[in-house]
């Protein structure tokens, strides 16, 4: 069971998400810094808690308040197109703990767990975003529509991401005790 101390810390890390996730960086495509403070949290954090922070922050947004980007909240919004990328996140914290336990070199678990894990978002989003459009009779998706649609705008953006996170964390790291 989950002490306390933990739940706290991971309900404050989960506003935290929530708080990211209104910051909107202007561009063609508008994203924003959710995935970022996620990959900072699982570095930070023990895998659990930094789970239990994703898992708090998607019930949040379930039961209907407006935390996904774009001030979305509800079901519809967890379960809709973009819906895959909101559930993926719980695969950062998960991938980044086994890296940082397998990987002796805390620069490449670290870099590693962020490429990885995003690489598994990209997948799990993107066909979770195929399917809901398929579902609704949208035949017309290409591959490289869907790439060029899913994946390619985003991936600068997630790499100076991983870049900032990873510089985060080395500066976080030992300062907040691994909780």
């Amino acid at each position: 069971m989950t002490n306390l101390r933990s739940l706290v810390t991971a309900s404050i890390f989960s506003a935290l998400i929530c708080i990211t996730s209104f910051i909107q960086v202007p561009s063609p495509i508008p994203f924003t810094l959710q995935i970022m403070t996620i990959f900072i949290i699982s570095g930070i954090l023990k895998t659990k808690t930094a789970f239990l922070s994703v898992v708090i922050y998607l019930l949040i947004g379930a039961v209907g308040l407006p935390v996904f980007s774009g001030f979305k909240g509800g079901l519809g919004a967890l379960f809709g197109a973009s819906g895959g990328y909101l559930l993926s996140f719980l695969i950062i914290p998960i991938v980044m703990g086994i890296f940082s336990l397998t990987i002796k070199s805390p620069r490449s678990s670290l870099i590693l767990g962020m490429v990885v894990s995003l690489f598994f978002v990209y997948i799990f989003g993107t066909l979770w975003y195929t399917f809901v459009y398929a579902l609704e009779g949208r035949f017309t998706l290409t591959f490289s529509s869907i790439i060029s649609s899913c994946v390619l705008p985003f991936l600068l953006p997630d790499i100076i991401k991983i870049i900032i996170s990873y510089l985060a964390i080395t500066k976080l790291r030992g300062k907040i005790d691994k909780i």
